[in-house]
């Protein structure tokens, strides 16, 4: 019997001694989080107090200014907000990053499902909010 964990035991993200300023604004100061694979984490606080930034972190968006975040290589970041690009067709915006192996069946699949076949070639931009919304989530 191995008495090393294996990749299943590790977690899924680690962050030590975290932190991020703009400017003379400390906004996380010394943050330590450890979060193992299949959990579910929930960040809350008063606005301005660190949650956005530290997910813009952990998914590369925003460089920190000190400590250490291991985790996922390409990590999958889903926004509380559409993020189409408008001046795409809704067939471009669903297969965006996916593999060329990928595309034909997926994007007609999500078409499907937001119920938008018809208008795969159609720019995002036309979408009424709550459509953009659905299909955001894609």
């Amino acid at each position: 019997m191995s008495s090393h964990p294996d990749d299943t035991t590790k977690p899924a993200v680690v962050v030590r001694n975290l932190r991020r300023a703009y400017g003379e604004r400390v906004v996380i100061a010394s943050l330590n989080l450890q979060i193992g694979r299949g959990e579910f984490v929930a960040l809350l606080g008063e606005s301005g107090c660190g949650k956005t930034t530290l997910l813009r972190a952990l998914c590369g968006l925003d460089a920190i200014d000190g400590g250490a975040i291991d985790g996922p290589r390409r990590p999958a970041v889903v926004f509380q907000e559409p993020r189409l690009l408008p001046w795409e067709s809704l067939l471009r915006n669903v297969s965006l990053g996916l593999p060329p192996r990928l595309l034909s069946a997926w994007r007609c699949r999500s078409l499907r499902h937001a119920s938008l076949k018809s208008r795969r070639m159609s720019m995002a931009g036309w979408l009424p909010a709550v459509r953009k919304s659905r299909f955001g989530r894609l």
